[in-house]
């Protein structure tokens, strides 16, 4: 999910540095808007939304403090949300996203990027 954070950010870099140039290139801008969407949806689902989740579980555990059922319910829930982030991006909807933003996870070489 770090890797897909960091190309998607790259991406959008990428894309805002092109609008510059052609600010009204209806496929630049939709590009624009599907990785901002996927960077940080607003519906808590974004990957920067699911690695913070992650990361705080990490940290309630590392902390060594008394758990209740919730905070298993959340630690649970944020890995459950990780996992199937990851797939997705492998072999599920979000693959053809993927390949339209030209990310594309390959066995053996992870992530890797090619023009869209």
């Amino acid at each position: 999910m770090r890797a897909y954070q960091k190309a998607l950010t790259a991406e959008l870099h990428d894309t805002n540095e092109n609008l510059k140039g052609t600010p009204d290139d209806e496929t630049l801008l939709k590009r624009k808007q599907v990785l901002e969407i996927l960077i940080t949806n607003p519906g808590a689902t974004g990957v920067n939304d699911r690695l913070a989740a992650i990361e705080a579980s990490l940290r309630m555990v590392a902390s060594r403090e008394v758990y209740t059922n919730e905070d298993e319910a959340t630690v649970r829930r944020a890995i459950a949300n990780l996992r199937a982030s990851a797939a997705s991006w492998k072999t599920g909807p979000l693959v053809n996203v993927g390949r339209y933003l030209g990310l594309q996870w390959k066995e053996g070489r992870g992530l890797t990027t090619s023009p869209p």
